[in-house]
């Protein structure tokens, strides 16, 4: 499943590195940026590799439904290269940092950790890097901030019906995974909703409002954005 994410990851993140060359960004920022693209395919890489090692199939790759984006960003559509830097890129790879830390700590076999630990370091720069180049890409044009906000929140409660709620009703019903499979680096439900909440109103939320876009309305709207 990883492996199959890492791939996506990369697709989207050569969709925003193109599209952002266009636009009169530092030449510094945009390197940054076209780095992760490469760093997913690594990614995706190495949990493939890994999934082979332990004996379990790897899926087909899948853009999982964000073709349309990825279009609409790659023709050079302004708002929608900044929605997809702003969820997919900076508050996606933050929640995913949250995530692949969780996973860490709860995981004891040595190959799962020393992948998840290169994954997690990468990722941290990933959100930083996506952070920064989304300040700057509000600096160099004026943004649609209305149209970000309806985007993000319409995204978030994508995820959290497709990933979060499953684990909370897994919770709910006392459904934990076995230990071996935590040791090898299946992350908990329970550790999965608290990472990805905590983070969501520590970090992102808070982060998006200072950047101009009412984080809060996003979040509480979330389930009126329908695509």
């Amino acid at each position: 499943m990883r492996a199959a994410q890492e791939r996506r990851s990369a697709a989207v993140f050569a969709t925003i590195s193109a599209a952002l060359t266009r636009l009169p960004l530092p030449l510094s920022l945009l390197g940054a940026v076209a780095r992760i693209a490469n760093d997913e395919i690594g990614h995706a890489a190495l949990c493939r590799r890994l999934a082979t090692e332990l004996g379990v199939a790897v899926p087909a790759d899948d853009l999982g439904g964000t073709e349309r984006r990825l279009a609409l960003a790659g023709a050079g559509a302004t708002t929608p290269l900044a929605a997809l830097l702003l969820v997919e890129g900076a508050v996606g790879e933050t929640l995913s940092t949250a995530l692949f830390a969780a996973t860490r700590r709860s995981t004891s076999d040595p190959r799962s950790r020393a992948a998840l630990t290169l994954i997690l370091r990468d990722e941290t720069r990933h959100a930083r890097t996506c952070w920064a180049a989304f300040k700057e890409l509000a600096r160099a044009i004026a943004l649609d901030t209305h149209a970000l906000e309806a985007d993000l929140s319409c995204e978030l409660g994508i995820v959290e019906r497709e990933t979060i709620l499953p684990a909370l009703r897994r919770v709910e019903a006392g459904d934990n995974d076995p230990p071996e499979l935590v040791a090898l680096g299946v992350l908990p439900p329970l550790a999965r909703v608290e990472a990805f909440y905590s983070t969501l109103e520590g970090k992102v939320l808070p982060r998006v409002t200072a950047l101009g876009i009412d984080g809060a309305a996003a979040w509480s709207g979330r389930y009126g954005q329908r695509r």
